[in-house]
């Protein structure tokens, strides 16, 4: 694999940037709309405006995500694909040195479709990862994982009851909220497994596993057509040093090895 252990960590950065943004719109809108409807005087209409205004939020929400996720696969697209080139140019440097051919990334339809089907790949875990996103919420000491539109009528429902009740004032309720919101963050929810991630750590886990498998591939595919069967592992300071065979790292890295058809 051409790209060295820190080019791959840069790849899924600007990734995680716009999530990161998509997750500080969403509170913010959130926690705006739960401010107005906690300053409203009690009134018949009070539980109408509550809902008017978690459904606009919802639907401006929901084009938020459609505009992250439009950009986010314009990124894939251009980023994967150099990502493709660099890797292969790097290993070229390689294969020019040993007398042998070099690789065309873009005239190799084999290479291409490795860079292509990774790209679909994780732009599905893309839209998987948006579709399922929550909030955390502690419940009698145990933390709770609500969908987006449960949270937010169960949040705008406590701050309402508080300021209502006088258990505590308007700006109390309304910082509260807001505090529960930030601590939580927006989080992946696999309702089913009930595997949960902060949004940011998906989107890192998703970019960065795509982009690795991706050059492996690409290395595997390139090794074979221009006939090289020998590669060196990486090596590492504070490599596991327990257990036998692969379980034991220090044992087997840093060495040349000859792939195993």
């Amino acid at each position: 694999m051409a790209l060295t252990p820190e080019e791959l960590k840069e790849i899924p950065e600007s990734f995680v940037k716009l999530f990161q943004e998509l997750e500080e719109f969403i509170i913010k809108d959130m926690s705006r709309r739960i401010a107005k409807v906690g300053g409203l005087s009690e009134s018949a209409r009070l539980q109408v405006i509550k809902a008017q205004e978690i459904g606009i939020s919802l639907d401006v929400i929901k084009k938020k995500l459609k505009e992250t996720l439009d950009l986010s696969e314009e990124w894939l697209n251009e980023i994967f694909n150099n990502a493709g080139i660099y890797s292969i140019a790097k290993e070229n440097e390689l294969y020019k040195s040993a007398g042998l051919k070099e690789l065309d990334v873009l005239e190799n339809i084999t290479l291409t479709k490795i860079i292509e089907a990774t790209i679909k790949q994780t732009k599905g875990e893309f839209y998987n990862l948006t579709r399922s996103l929550g909030f955390a919420q502690k419940i009698n000491g145990k933390i709770v994982y609500k969908p987006i539109a449960q949270y937010y009528h169960d949040a705008m429902d406590l701050a309402l009851m508080q300021i209502k009740t006088g258990v505590i004032d308007y700006n109390t309720a309304i910082k509260q909220a807001v505090d529960r919101l930030c601590e939580s963050g927006i989080r992946n929810v696999d309702f089913e497994s009930g595997v949960v991630n902060r949004v940011d750590t998906a989107v890192r886990r998703a970019v960065l596993t795509g982009a690795n498998q991706m050059t492996q591939k690409l290395t595997l595919q390139g090794m074979k057509e221009v006939g090289c069967e020998y590669v060196e592992v990486t090596a590492h300071v504070g490599a596991r040093n327990k257990g036998i065979g692969i379980m034991n790292h220090a044992s087997w890295q840093g060495k040349v090895y000859k792939l195993n058809k």
